[in-house]
């Protein structure tokens, strides 16, 4: 691992229900192999959490985010600083939608 990590710990938002965003610590996890870490700049809220933010939620809310790479775990070839989006459609990569750039319809998802 590559780190740039300076805290073991992190600020991450919460959904506490009846529309209400609450900070909490948690521990900063280390990359494993063919993973980054990424340090969130910035966030967007999806229409799918909505039902998490009415009432409540233990998971980490805002699966559209940018940011920057800070560590990286073995088998990656992204360097630390590197700037990008998160991406977390799994796809195939071979089916009809997949060979159409279509990979958010991916047939064979994995």
């Amino acid at each position: 691992m590559t780190p740039r990590v300076t805290s073991a710990t992190m600020r991450v938002p919460q959904f506490v229900g009846r529309g209400t965003i609450q900070f909490v610590e948690k521990p900063v996890p280390e990359p494993g192999p063919g993973q980054l870490l990424i340090q969130i700049k910035a966030n967007a809220l999806c229409g799918s959490e909505r039902r998490q933010w009415q009432h409540g939620s233990t998971v980490t809310p805002g699966h559209e985010a940018a940011g920057v790479v800070i560590a990286t775990g073995p088998g990656t070839h992204t360097p630390v600083g590197t700037p990008g989006v998160i991406f977390l459609m799994d796809f195939c990569g071979t089916c009809r939608s997949c060979r159409l750039g279509l990979t958010n319809q991916c047939l064979r998802k994995q």
